[in-house]
C-alpha cells in the first residue's frame, strides 16, 4: 500500500486497517488524514497480523483517541520507521499487547491532553524504541509511556520535549520490569513534569540519559513508589525550578537502587532526595547545588542502610 492520499471523516473510521492475519504487508509513503470525532486511527493493525512494515507515511488525526498508528492483539514483529505523525487529541503510536516491534526515526507531535508520543501498554514486551523525535504539548502527555506489565523494552537515543504540566519525558509504570532506558535527551518545560519517572516497576536500567527540567516540582529522575532494584547510572541531569531535585525517591517500596557516576546540576533544590528509602547505593556522583540546598538528603525514619560514598559535592553559593 504505497503513495496514496486518503482521508476519512467519520467516527471509528480508520484510513488503513490490517486484520485477520494480513501478514508481511508494507504501508509506505502515504498521506493519511482522519477528521472523525473519535477512534479514527490513521493506521490500525490487529488480528494477530505479523510482520507489518509501516515506513515513511505522513499521518494527521484530529479526533479524540484517534491514534496515528495503533497496533494491538499480538500484531507482533512489526517495523514502524520514518513516519511523520501529528495528532490533536491522541497518542502518536500505540502498542497494546504487542511484542518484538521496532519504532525508529519517527517524528511525533501530539497536541492534546493525555496524548502520549509512544504508548506501550498491556504486556507489550521486547520492543525497540530508538532515535525518535517526540514533542507533546498539553497536560498529562508523556513522551514515551511503558505501562501495565510491559517488560524488556529498549528505549534509546530518543529526543523528547514536553511542554505542559504533569508530562514526563519517559514514564515506566505498573509492573513494567527490566526495561532499558539509555542515551535519551529529555527536556520538560512545565510544573510537575519529571524527566524520567518509574512507579511500581522493578529492575529497570536508566543509563546515560541527558535530562533538563525547567518547571517547579519537576525532578530529573523520580520514583514515587515501587521503583525498586533499578540502576540509575551515568546520567546528566540539570534542573532549574524550585523543588526540582536531581533524584527524588519516595516511599519504602522504592529501595535497593544504585546511583553511580551521575552529574547533577541543581539550581533551586536538592541533588539527591531519599524519603523513607532503604538499601540504596549512591556512589561516585558529581552533585552541584546552590545556596542552602542539600546535595544529599535522607528524610524520615525509614531512610536506613543506605551507602553514600565517593561523591563530589560542589556548592556554587547563593
Amino acid at each position: 500500500i504505497t503513495n496514496n492520499t486518503m482521508t476519512t471523516n467519520d467516527t471509528s473510521a480508520y484510513v488503513i486497517q490490517l486484520s485477520s492475519s494480513s501478514h508481511n504487508t508494507t504501508i509506505s509513503e502515504n498521506n493519511l488524514n482522519t477528521t472523525g470525532a473519535s477512534n479514527a486511527n490513521g493506521i490500525e493493525v490487529t488480528g494477530s497480523t505479523i510482520g507489518s512494515i509501516i515506513d515513511g507515511n505522513t499521518l494527521i488525526t484530529t479526533g479524540n483517541t484517534s491514534t496515528g498508528i495503533n497496533l494491538q492483539s499480538s500484531s507482533n514483529q512489526s517495523t514502524i520507521i520514518n513516519n511523520n505523525i501529528d495528532t490533536l487529541k491522541a497518542d502518536g503510536i500505540g502498542l497494546n499487547a504487542v511484542s518484538n516491534t521496532t519504532m525508529e526515526r519517527n517524528v511525533i507531535t501530539t497536541n492534546g491532553t493525555s496524548s502520549n508520543g509512544i504508548n506501550i501498554n498491556s504486556q507489550s514486551n521486547s520492543n525497540t524504541v530508538n532515535n525518535n523525535t517526540i514533542t507533546t504539548s498539553l497536560n498529562t502527555s508523556y513522551g514515551i509511556y511503558l505501562n501495565t506489565n510491559s517488560d524488556l523494552n529498549s528505549v534509546t537515543n530518543n529526543t523528547i520535549t514536553t511542554n505542559s504540566s504533569n508530562s514526563e519525558g519517559i514514564y515506566i509504570n505498573t509492573n513494567s520490569d527490566q526495561n532499558t532506558v539509555a542515551n535519551n535527551s529529555i527536556t520538560t518545560n512545565e510544573t510537575v513534569s519529571y524527566g524520567i519517572r518509574v512507579d511500581n516497576s522493578n529492575a529497570n536500567q536508566i543509563l546515560e540519559n541527558t535530562v533538563v527540567t525547567f518547571g517547579s516540582s519537576s525532578s530529573g529522575l523520580y520514583s514515587g513508589e515501587g521503583g525498586a532494584n533499578s540502576t540509575w547510572n551515568d546520567n546528566i541531569v540539570n534542573t532549574t525550578g524550585s523543588n526540582s531535585d536531581g533524584v527524588q525517591m519516595r516511599e519504602s517500596s522504592s529501595s535497593n537502587n544504585t546511583f553511580e557516576r551521575n552529574i547533577f546540576t541543581i539550581s533551586q533544590s536538592r541533588g539527591i532526595y531519599l524519603l523513607n528509602n532503604t538499601n540504596n547505593v549512591v556512589d561516585n556522583n558529581t552533585i552541584i547545588v546552590s545556596g542552602s540546598n542539600n546535595a544529599v538528603m535522607l528524610d524520615q525514619d525509614n531512610s536506613q542502610q543506605n551507602i553514600i560514598s565517593n561523591n563530589t559535592i560542589i556548592n556554587n553559593g547563593s
